[in-house]
């Protein structure tokens, strides 16, 4: 899906919302899954919908997924960070 910039960030912000709504509103997990997988298709990089889905699982029971989630977050986030803050600083992942 092409979208422009601005849409883009549109669809994306409407996405995590309508996940955030099924999510603690409506009790709908499934769903909440659904659109947060969706968010996250569109815009991989979208902190939000990562945390908010590692919450899911961790609820769900699934350690696990929710453990990968939350820590590709906080490396991709951390890493990003540095390389702006400090970009001859070379940041490995652990």
């Amino acid at each position: 899906m092409s979208l422009g910039t601005t849409n883009h960030e549109y669809v994306v912000g409407a996405l995590r919302w309508l996940a955030y709504g099924y999510h603690f509103f409506l009790n709908k997990p499934k769903e909440s899954v659904a659109a947060y997988k969706d968010c996250l298709e569109l815009d991989p990089k979208h902190h939000d919908c990562r945390i908010f889905l590692s919450h899911l699982k961790f609820n769900e029971g699934d350690l696990i997924t929710a453990w990968s989630l939350a820590r590709e977050t906080l490396l991709t986030r951390f890493v990003h960070i540095t390389a702006v803050a400090a970009p001859n600083i070379l940041v490995l992942p652990m």
